[in-house]
C-alpha cells in the first residue's frame, strides 16, 4: 500500500466510526480524499510508516481496533505509542477467541448482578446494570454486541434512554462496530453460554 492508499483507508474509517452518516461498507471505504492535498499534509509520514508496517488487510483490522477505543485517535499516536500496538494484539486475541472471551465476561456479569433480567431494567436516572458493567470496563464491547444478539435489548434501550447522550455515544460506537465482528453466526452458542450460566435466562 502507498502512504496515501493508508491514509484513505484511516479516512473512511475514522468518518465510519465518527459522528458523521458515513458508511464503510457502503462506500466500499471510498472517500474525497486529495492526493494533492494528502502531499502536504504534516503527518504523511506517519501514513508512510504505517504503509511499511502492515498490509491492508492488517491496517484494517489495527485502525478499528484504534477506532473503537477512541474515535478520535491521532495516526501520529498510533504510530509512536507502543499502546496502539498492545491494544490491536489483545483486540485480535479477543476477536480470535470471542466466544471463549463470551463466556468469561458472562461469568463476571453472573457475580454482579445474578438475576438475568435485572441486567437490563431502565430505571429512572440510572443506566442499565448490563451498560454500567460495560461502561466501567468489566466486559467488552464485543460481549455487550453478543449479548444484544441474543436479547434484542438495544431496541428498548434506545426508547428508554433516547435522551441519554452517553448512551447515544455508545449505541453509535456498537452499530458501527457489529458489521467488522460478523458474530451472527455465533448466536446459538451465545444463547447456550446465557442459559448455563443464568437459571432464569
Amino acid at each position: 500500500m502507498t502512504a496515501f492508499e493508508v491514509y484513505k483507508l484511516f479516512l473512511a474509517l475514522k468518518n465510519h466510526f465518527g459522528s458523521s452518516n458515513y458508511d464503510f461498507f457502503l462506500y466500499n471505504g471510498k472517500t474525497k480524499a486529495n492526493a494533492r492535498s494528502f502531499s502536504t499534509k504534516k503527518d504523511k509520514y506517519f501514513y508512510e510508516r504505517l504503509a511499511r508496517r502492515y498490509d491492508r488487510h492488517e491496517l484494517l483490522q489495527f485502525f478499528v481496533s484504534c477506532l473503537i477505543r477512541n474515535p478520535d485517535v491521532w495516526v501520529g499516536d498510533m504510530c509512536r505509542d507502543v499502546r496502539h500496538s498492545e491494544n490491536y494484539m489483545e483486540w485480535k486475541r479477543r476477536k480470535e477467541s470471542l466466544t471463549y472471551c463470551f463466556a468469561e465476561d458472562v461469568k463476571k456479569i453472573a457475580e454482579e448482578e445474578p438475576d438475568f433480567n435485572q441486567l437490563f431494567v431502565c430505571r429512572k436516572g440510572e443506566h442499565p446494570k448490563l451498560f454500567d458493567l460495560y461502561n466501567e470496563g468489566t466486559i467488552a464491547l464485543e460481549t455487550l454486541l453478543g449479548i444484544d444478539l441474543v436479547t434484542d435489548c438495544f431496541k428498548d434501550w434506545n426508547t428508554k434512554l433516547e435522551d441519554d447522550i452517553i448512551w447515544k455515544d455508545a449505541y453509535h460506537l456498537a452499530k458501527q462496530y457489529r458489521p467488522f465482528l460478523t458474530i451472527e453466526s455465533k448466536k446459538t452458542r451465545f444463547k447456550n453460554i446465557l442459559r448455563k450460566e443464568f437459571s432464569n435466562g
